[in-house]
């Protein structure tokens, strides 16, 4: 099923961004499932599986026929921003303007330094 799907949507006249888009809405939450399922397992010492990379963006880079970065910017997208997904297909809006609208409503991350560990140099106070 997935070859035949890979093998239809190259023929179809899509860019790269409306086919990356598209795939990663279809295939995104089943390449992160089987993520999860592969996190914690030991690559070192099997050897590469028939499915190939272990990274979700890398798998739907081969899929897409594009490259890595653009491929992990289509998840974030498909990940932070699900409503604009349908505009990207469409062609309306472009993949590099989802993801800053992806990247604007990320949540921050919190910081893991320690409260008061700041290295400013106001905090180093005068220099004589």
């Amino acid at each position: 099923m997935k070859n035949k799907f890979a093998r239809n949507i190259l023929r179809r006249h899509l860019t790269d961004d409306q086919r990356v888009m598209l795939i990663a809405k279809i295939r995104g939450p089943q390449l992160a499932a089987e993520g999860k399922e592969r996190q914690g397992e030991r690559t070192d010492i099997f050897p590469k599986t028939e499915k190939g990379s272990a990274h979700a963006h890398v798998r739907l880079a081969d899929e897409a026929k594009v490259t890595k970065g653009k491929a992990l910017t289509a998840l974030e997208v498909s990940k932070h921003a699900k409503d604009i997904i349908a505009d990207v297909v469409s062609g309306k809006i472009p993949l590099r303007k989802a993801a800053k609208i992806a990247t604007a409503r990320k949540p921050k991350r919190k910081s893991s330094c320690h409260v008061g560990a700041s290295t400013n140099a106001r905090n180093f106070g005068p220099l004589s």
